[in-house]
């Protein structure tokens, strides 16, 4: 506690949103400043109406069920829940200084939004971050859903397995579906200890993302943990595009 107070003093942290510097103890979760949070969109909750796509949780137009986009794919996974809207700039401004600014702060509010979703609606579930790539380790020297995933076990108690394992791949945001497959099969390893450990406390995963974009990664390692034996993987992430 005086630890935190004392780095907090010398070493005050911005607001990832509009960087005004955070008073110490003004905010409890550690990234945003008062107005901001105020103007920062609340944080997606299941609805018990069918208004979102019961796989992708895209918001449905004309559809019942499942969307356009889902009915096309066959996911192994059963679901994706996603926290917040990518479109909104409020909630792209926050994931990207956390992610290619390095505002490491931003990961506590991050993990106490997921853990309120996760406190609602699932229990004893195990947690998987989505492998991150070693050129993305290379260039900014940190695993962004992985740093989240510690908070979550230290902090909430949830059970967290470190399951995958990613080789070097190419940019994947200019990709479609089909070549992000492609480009995906055999550079993500899964580490068959670890997965073994895991499955004896659940058979049912929560796999954990940032963004759920064309759902190529959630797919493929849900592939490979079916295929070890999992039974249900439910993929939850931080925004939907």
């Amino acid at each position: 506690m005086i630890i935190t107070f004392l780095f907090d003093f010398f070493f005050p942290r911005e607001c990832i949103i509009c960087g005004e510097l955070l008073e110490n103890g003004s905010t409890k979760n550690k990234a945003l400043c008062c107005s901001c949070l105020e103007i920062f969109p609340p944080a997606y909750r299941l609805p018990d109406s069918g208004d979102h796509c019961r796989i992708c949780s895209r918001e449905l137009v004309s559809e019942k069920e499942i969307c356009a986009i889902c009915r096309e794919r066959k996911y192994l996974f059963s679901c994706n829940i996603s926290l917040w809207d990518y479109r909104n700039k409020f909630v792209r401004k926050a994931i990207h200084e956390y992610k290619f600014k390095s505002k490491k702060h931003a990961s506590w509010f991050f993990a106490e939004t997921i853990f309120k979703l996760y406190n609602d609606n699932f229990s004893n579930i195990p947690v998987i971050p989505a492998p991150c790539s070693r050129s993305r380790i290379e260039k900014y020297g940190w695993d962004h859903m992985r740093h989240i995933c510690k908070i979550l076990s230290r902090k909430y108690g949830i059970s967290v397995f470190f399951l995958f394992k990613k080789r070097k791949t190419r940019q994947q945001k200019e990709l479609d579906y089909e070549k992000r497959q492609t480009e995906l099969r055999g550079r993500i390893i899964l580490l068959r200890k670890n997965a073994a450990a895991c499955l004896k406390c659940s058979e049912t995963v929560i796999l954990l993302d940032d963004v759920f974009t064309t759902g190529a990664t959630a797919g493929y390692c849900s592939e490979l943990l079916i295929n070890n034996g999992f039974k249900n993987i439910i993929i939850l992430t931080i925004a939907l595009d």
